[in-house]
């Protein structure tokens, strides 16, 4: 696209881009072959990585293939022409293991059930209602001292641990009423 000398200038950008045109037609050809070869060989590089990733996943599937089994040919018989096998021809049955042995006695004896009545109070076992009636396990009101012997003798109240806030008071009850769903 060349233009002729006696052409009216139509601005700076118009006069910039009509001497990119003229400097680019000359090589025209130049670019054409380059960007022919470019292709050729960009496309010949994508088909050769195609190829393999391809041949690839072929290989896999064939190298993990389960072997397919061919059935037998069966053949269909009348229920009333079935014999049962004879008992005589049966494999004998396999051995049977040993019995377990016997559970040794505790050491302490064997323990022997008893009457409620002989039973003392104190060998009972507590209900639930019995067990959340009972006290902490300390020696005062609050006093954090545990109650007991240790190494030193029997616990002296106050001694030790530096008192507590005191026991909690129980939970408030849930709400009544229906819950909500």
């Amino acid at each position: 696209m060349a233009t002729s000398a006696a052409a009216p200038s139509k601005g700076p950008v118009q006069d910039t881009y009509q001497r990119i045109l003229e400097s680019i037609a000359p090589n025209a050809s130049q670019l054409k072959r380059n960007y022919n070869g470019y292709l050729a060989r960009g496309l010949a590089i994508a088909a050769v990585i195609h190829l393999l990733a391809v041949g690839a996943y072929w290989g896999y599937v064939k190298a993990t293939e389960v072997p397919v089994v061919e059935a037998t040919e069966l053949e269909q018989v009348a229920y009333g022409d079935i014999t049962p096998p004879s008992i005589t021809d049966a494999p004998p049955p396999p051995n049977a293991p040993p019995p377990p042995a016997a559970a040794a006695a505790p050491p302490s004896g064997t323990p022997t059930p008893k009457p409620d009545a002989e039973v003392p109070p104190d060998r009972t076992i507590p209900d639930q209602r019995q067990l959340s009636n009972t006290g902490p396990a300390t020696s005062g009101a609050g006093t954090g001292v545990i109650a007991g012997t240790g190494p030193q003798g029997p616990a002296q109240p106050g001694a030790g641990a530096a008192p507590g806030p005191g026991p909690r008071p129980p939970p408030p009850p849930p709400p009544a009423g229906p819950r909500p769903a």
